[in-house]
């Protein structure tokens, strides 16, 4: 067995959404070139069926990490759907053929998910974040959607990548009968973290959306729009947290255009 546990072997079931089948190669990822209409549709289709899995989001940071972690990039093989956060992702995807991709931004699927899933009565669960954000989080999710159901809220503290949750924690979350389970650890570890859960939890639809968390708690400022829309989103966090972000973004922005440049010629990607 791999070390993250069978579900990171298995293939992906036929009964799952033809949307989320056509896959564009990022650096060996696999991403399903959706926007976020359409990842809505696709995760409320889901949940209706209660076909079980796991979605993740894709940036320049995760995509290149997952050449350089083995782990990582099994955890990302796994998922349902892999949709792309980050304007180098969607344009790399839309150059593959798919020039229906948009940006799947964190935060934007939330609250997009929160407001569509209220008519269908969507049981929504959050797992991470710091000490507070997430109750945070739910507060301000509220407010702007007054009629939300909250499953519940879980505070795991600081995990290790990798590490198990114990099976009390497990069967509180899957007593809850949460529809779907946002999961704010950050990455890779949010991902490695479903990956190696999703067998024991019978929530249908499980996302991983980071720093989601932060910027709807309100504890992280959010990129202007059209810097988002420009790439250019990396460029207002390093300005507004530079200690912390530098090597992240110097280092893996450097990497990614790196390894787009040996995709293109057709070589093969090595840590």
């Amino acid at each position: 067995m791999d070390e993250l546990g069978t579900s990171l072997t298995l293939d992906k079931p036929d009964s799952w959404p033809s949307m989320a089948r056509p896959k564009a190669a990022v650096l060996g990822i696999e991403i399903t070139p959706l926007d976020l209409n359409r990842t809505v549709s696709l995760l409320i289709e889901m949940v209706r069926t209660r076909t079980q899995g796991y979605y993740c989001v894709a940036n320049v940071h995760t995509t290149t990490l997952a050449v350089r972690d083995d782990r990582f990039r099994k955890a990302l093989d796994g998922a349902a759907a892999v949709v792309a956060d980050g304007m180098p992702v969607v344009w790399r995807v839309r150059a593959a053929g798919y020039p229906q991709a948009g940006r799947v931004y964190g935060a934007d699927l939330v609250e997009a998910m929160c407001a569509a899933g209220i008519d269908q009565g969507l049981r929504h669960g959050f797992f991470g974040g710091l000490a507070g954000v997430a109750e945070a989080m739910v507060c301000r999710l509220k407010e702007r959607h007054p009629w939300l159901e909250i499953a519940g809220v879980w505070d795991p503290g600081l995990i290790k990548e990798g590490q198990e949750s114990p099976p009390d924690l497990l069967d509180t979350i899957n007593e809850a009968r949460c529809d779907i389970l946002w999961v704010g650890l950050g990455a890779p570890k949010q991902e490695i973290w479903m990956a190696q859960h999703r067998p024991q939890l019978r929530v249908p639809v499980i996302v991983g959306v980071g720093q989601a968390f932060d910027i709807i708690a309100g504890r992280t400022a959010r990129a202007p729009d059209w810097m988002g829309r420009h790439g250019l989103e990396w460029l207002y966090r390093l300005a507004h947290d530079p200690r912390r972000l530098w090597k992240r973004y110097f280092v893996y922005n450097t990497l990614f255009l790196w390894y787009v440049f040996r995709e293109r010629l057709g070589f093969m990607h090595q840590s």
